[in-house]
């Protein structure tokens, strides 16, 4: 039995990836420029990505609760995309989504009071 916990030990040692901790970004105005990207996520695969402002996949955005925030999108390359603000709480039009695309050389800017609690979204 002990040997059985003991290779299960090492199992979850290796092979585990390491998350990186995503730098962070604070203030009420955020300048994000998505950018492409093939980084070496797992050893020896690299995995082709957009990543915003050189991190992947992003910096992580500080806001607090009550501020009015700006947040400009500068998109330099590609096709169109869009960007999503995942679960923040405000209105579809500043949501990020199909009915929102940025061009290739374009920009996106909007400006949104924080409505949500502390917490990761």
């Amino acid at each position: 039995m002990a040997w059985l916990i003991s290779v299960a030990f090492l199992a979850s040692v290796y092979f585990q990836n390491q998350i990186p901790i995503m730098p962070m970004l604070e203030g009420r105005t955020f300048n994000l420029m998505p950018q492409q990207g093939i980084p070496v996520i797992y050893p020896g695969t690299q995995t082709q990505i957009l990543r915003y402002n050189d991190a992947m996949p992003g910096k992580n955005l500080v806001l607090k609760k009550g501020q009015a925030v700006t947040l400009n999108v500068h998109k330099q390359f590609g096709d169109t995309d869009t960007t999503h603000w995942h679960s923040l709480y405000l209105s579809p039009a500043n949501d990020g989504s199909p009915h929102t695309p940025i061009l290739a050389g374009d920009g996106w800017s909007l400006t949104f009071k924080i409505l949500d609690n502390a917490a990761n979204y």
